[in-house]
């Protein structure tokens, strides 16, 4: 197949154009809704449509990163190889670029080079050969040799990698499931709309947060919603695929039930069996991520016709955050930027009872005002980072006064300046929650 008799469009494109586009697609390898509507995916397999379309296009991209793999008697530890690792890594197994670069001892600065390179390398495979790969005949049709090992290192499947990487290597952190569900909504509604079928979603608002990284439990629930959607196409008489999370215990349960219409007759449905759902690349995917996290998938017929997909992630507990300042319309601010978030506000208005509530409450976080009368912010700074039962508390100083300097060598985790914005006060709390204070620089 020529290029310019495959596509003229793509033909006429700049490499740079052509790579742009290539980008866009490894970055999105692992969603197959996005795959197969991409316009990548339409100049390289006009003759396919929908689902085959996408995994057509996955294919290539996978095939196209093999390519880039040195030979077995390239030095492991070349510029080759590290290109190659850097690319697949970042695609295949999904790591962000600050881990890639500590796994191949490498700089930042670095990891934009072979992030450019390897794009582009690709970009010119794919343009030069203008051939989608067919199939392998195996089940396993997607697996790449493991590229975190050394060569010769022993194959896994897809579902396992990914699980590996994006399931056990990613720790679990708060989550908004109901944002997570309407966000896998909106992403794949247009795909239902083109087949005609329904997704009705009951998802409470006051719904708890959930321990799971955002990224897996996303993709969870696009795997299932593809499955879903797959199954009730093929039923005439199916009735819309309905998402339910309610609630139960420690933990939230996320159901996604599959029945027939009232006119369904006699005619039986053929949805699939937990069985034959375990043979699904999508169902072992989606199970593998969420089990490395903590929850369970599971699936069970609903009476004679109906099938119910169920995933089960634990509730996370939430964040207390202490809030030291004498200015009660600025803690009334705060647990008004912080309504609907994973934290939980107490809220004392000086320092003495600042320390009975950190004994009472043992805060995550501590939010700090400097100009309080009777002991200054300083001071209970200094003494929460001498005392060795609070040193480790992170806290933010919060003040009129910009001396962040100052806050730093005290031991806090940032200053912010007032006025503070919700957005500044969210990415301060998560900062401060996230690395160990040993990793903190000033001026980052």
């Amino acid at each position: 197949m020529s290029w310019a008799g495959l596509s003229p469009i793509i033909a006429g494109m700049e490499p740079r154009e052509f790579s742009a586009l290539v980008e866009e697609a490894l970055a999105h390898l692992h969603d197959q809704t996005v795959l197969q509507t991409h316009p990548l995916a339409r100049y390289l397999v006009p003759e396919t449509t929908g689902e085959a379309r996408g995994r057509a296009l996955r294919r290539a991209l996978l095939a196209a990163i093999q390519e880039l793999r040195p030979s077995e008697d390239v030095p492991y530890e070349s510029l080759a190889w590290r290109k190659y690792r850097y690319i697949y890594l970042r695609f295949v197994e999904a790591m962000s670029a600050p881990e890639i670069a500590e796994e191949l001892a490498i700089s930042v600065r670095q990891s934009g080079r072979y992030w450019r390179e390897g794009v582009e390398a690709v970009a010119s495979i794919i343009r030069d050969r203008c051939v989608v790969p067919k199939p392998p005949a195996s089940r396993n049709a997607d697996v790449l040799p493991g590229l975190g090992e050394p060569p010769g290192a022993g194959d896994r499947s897809l579902p396992e990698r990914e699980a590996t990487r994006m399931g056990a290597t990613t720790e679990p952190s708060t989550t908004d499931l109901r944002e997570v569900v309407l966000s896998a909504l909106e992403t794949i509604g247009p795909l239902a709309e083109r087949r005609g079928q329904r997704l009705v979603a009951d998802v409470l608002a006051g719904l708890p947060f959930v321990l799971v990284e955002r990224t897996v439990l996303r993709q969870a629930i696009l795997s299932l919603l593809s499955l879903s959607l797959e199954a009730a196409e093929k039923d005439n008489a199916a009735g819309p695929v309905v998402l339910r999370a309610t609630s139960v215990s420690d933990a939230v349960e996320i159901e996604l039930a599959l029945t027939r219409s009232g006119e369904s007759g006699r005619v039986r449905a053929d949805y699939p069996s937990p069985e034959q759902l375990d043979q699904d690349t999508r169902w072992r995917i989606a199970r593998h991520l969420l089990e490395a996290q903590g929850g369970t998938l599971q699936a069970r017929r609903l009476g004679e016709d109906g099938l119910a997909m169920l995933v089960v992630v634990p509730t996370a507990r939430p964040t207390t955050l202490l809030v030291v300042e004498d200015n009660r319309d600025t803690i009334h601010l705060f647990r008004r930027y912080l309504s609907g978030t994973p934290y939980r506000v107490v809220a004392a208005t000086s320092a003495e009872e600042a320390f009975h509530l950190i004994q009472k409450e043992r805060p995550a976080v501590i939010t700090l005002d400097v100009m309080m009368p009777a002991q200054d912010g300083w001071e209970v700074l200094q003494k929460l980072k001498l005392q060795p039962q609070t040193r480790d508390i992170p806290v933010i100083v919060c003040s009129v006064l910009e001396e962040r300097p100052l806050a730093l060598l005290l031991g806090a985790a940032e200053l912010l300046a007032k006025p503070i914005s919700r957005q500044r006060l969210l990415a301060a709390l998560a900062a401060a929650l996230g690395p160990p204070a040993s990793d903190r620089r000033e001026g980052n």
